[in-house]
């Protein structure tokens, strides 16, 4: 039998099974309204740690849980390694297809010199990136991987909204999404360390 759960903006459908002696999970269904409901619902989905053996489901190519998954374990491998190690250098060597200007917020834990708040002026000749003083408030707020991931083409403003890779200003996003135009980056042998 299937059993449905319902969550604050979140809800599964799920069936628990016998397999080699062992309880297995497998989600047949799931949804979530906010990134709070999807949180809520990776939340519940951990209560099944030391109930059962395994637990499955299927991820849409984007979500970040596939970030830290390693290539052979993926039914669909995503290629893409990524790291941006100069935010401002990264950003500057591109151009915009439009004209808009905000504040970034990037979280960093490995570079001290792109966690910080950036003031960025997009343009279709040239891309400005300046320091703001952190106690500034930011219209965009992300991890270094989600800008890293936006601007190679591997997460869609979208889908970063819908799993929470970004918080705040949806054009913003956009805006960032579309400097890396049409084009996804691959790598067909990516390494696993």
């Amino acid at each position: 039998p299937a059993h449905v759960y319902l969550l604050e903006d979140a809800y599964c459908l799920l069936r628990l099974r016998r397999e080699d002696e062992h309880d297995a999970v497998h989600v047949v269904d799931y949804a979530f309204g906010t990134p709070a409901g999807r949180a809520r619902l990776w939340s519940f989905l951990s209560t099944f740690t030391g109930q059962a053996r395994s637990l499955t489901l299927q991820l849409p190519t984007e979500d970040p849980l596939l970030w830290d998954v390693p290539e052979f374990l993926r039914p669909s491998p995503h290629p893409l390694q990524v790291r941006i190690v100069d935010v401002k250098a990264a950003l500057e060597q591109l151009t915009s297809p439009t004209e808009t200007t905000f504040s970034l917020a990037v979280r960093d834990d490995f570079c001290d010199w792109n966690a910080r708040t950036f003031q960025v002026h997009l343009h279709p000749e040239r891309i400005q990136v300046e320091p703001r003083p952190q106690a500034t408030a930011a219209e965009l707020t992300l991890d270094v991987r989600a800008l890293a991931a936006l601007l190679c083409g591997s997460l869609s403003a979208e889908a970063g909204a819908s799993t929470g890779a970004w918080e705040g200003s949806a054009a913003a996003a956009r805006a960032l999404a579309a400097l890396g135009g049409s084009r996804r980056a691959f790598a067909p042998e990516p390494d696993y360390f």
